[in-house]
């Protein structure tokens, strides 16, 4: 006769998962939040700077203005940081943003990584060398567009709406499950707003309708994210 016995659960409580060092996740989540931060106030500094010469910020005059590359360079930098804190704070809020906050905040971040990070690659390294020597100023697109092209055109256009939608989701999410207070959710979802306003582009102003909500919002979160790197308690969110 065989003889049969039932394998019991074996508990693993005891065991010490190994660990070959590195900084802790609270680290982590706190130099995710300093990027945010940090990044947030640089885009905001450079978008006000940002050269506008006659209603436009891509031509020739503009990209050869006092300020430029200053400006494009605090922008540059400012998106970097922004790319590198962004998964740090899905991370961080995971629990208080659902499927709708996952895909804003993919969207969002697609949306830096093409429309803004390489927007001002080729503005920085492409378009102000061109426009600073006079054999090669003429290769300026005059549409306010850098390069004169349909597929540069829709990539940057197309990547500004998935911008302005990735921060529709993540900004409607964070207020539904009230994620953060709620001047920081509705800070996130007009943050994309000013780029789609008929309003005249004018040097000073329009960068810092462009870049001040989203970049407040996102420095906000990243204080949050050093202030409290495990998590706001349910308590925070509700005050």
């Amino acid at each position: 006769m065989t003889t049969t016995q039932a394998l019991l659960p074996t508990s693993t409580s005891h065991i010490a998962v190994p660990t070959v060092g590195g900084p802790s996740r609270e680290t982590v989540t706190r130099m995710c939040g300093s990027a945010l931060s940090i990044g947030g106030a640089l885009c905001i500094a450079g978008g006000t700077l940002h050269p506008i010469v006659a209603g436009k910020g891509h031509s020739v005059e503009a990209l050869t203005s006092p300020g430029t590359p200053v400006a494009q360079s605090l922008l540059g930098v400012g998106t970097t940081l922004l790319i590198l804190g962004l998964p740090g704070m899905y991370a961080w809020m995971k629990p208080r943003l659902g499927t709708a906050g996952f895909i804003g905040t993919v969207l969002y971040l697609i949306g830096n990584i093409t429309t803004a990070a390489g927007h001002l690659a080729i503005e920085i390294f492409v378009a102000h060398p061109l426009a600073t020597n006079p054999e090669t100023a003429h290769l300026i697109a005059d549409n306010d567009n850098m390069i004169g092209t349909t597929a540069f055109a829709v990539f940057n256009h197309g990547g500004g709406l998935v911008m302005l939608a990735g921060m529709g989701l993540l900004g409607a999410s964070m207020l539904k499950n009230r994620a953060v207070p709620t001047w920081i959710s509705v800070l996130t979802l007009i943050g994309m707003v000013g780029f789609f306003l008929p309003i005249p582009a004018t040097e000073g102003l329009s960068g810092l309708i462009y870049e001040a909500p989203r970049g407040i919002a996102v420095a906000a979160i990243g204080a949050l994210m050093m202030r409290r790197p495990r998590g706001l308690r349910r308590w925070a969110m509700t005050r």
